[in-house]
């Protein structure tokens, strides 16, 4: 990841392809970690939170998140403030998820997920 600043805000941008299927593992493992309910909404900012960053995501790379979380199989839907990944913990690819021991482990399964 690359931190730039773009009117005067500090925003991250994905350098290549395994960097974003990084960052959505990384989501994907403390999105199964910390959450409770059997749903989980995501928007740039709280993806943020989550990925632990100072700053937002360049929405250049943001869309390349969201499009990955769609080939994995979750909904990604439009609302009055920008969009928002609807993560459902019903998903075969968050019970692998949630039973991984590592980081690792869920990149692999990610992988899997998208045929790579």
């Amino acid at each position: 990841m690359v931190v730039g600043r773009f009117k005067r805000r500090t925003a991250y941008r994905t350098t290549n392809f395994d960097v974003v299927v990084r960052l959505v593992a990384v989501l994907l493992h403390r999105v199964a970690m910390s959450s409770r309910g059997s749903v989980v909404y995501v928007n740039g900012r709280k993806l943020a939170r989550y990925l632990g960053l100072s700053g937002v995501v360049h929405p250049i790379d943001l869309s390349a998140i969201y499009s990955l979380m769609e080939k994995l199989g979750f909904e990604v839907v439009r609302t009055s403030r920008g969009v928002t990944a609807v993560i459902s913990m019903d998903k075969p690819v968050m019970k692998e998820v949630k039973a991984a021991k590592s980081i690792d482990e869920v990149i692999m399964t990610v992988k899997k997920y998208l045929g790579e």
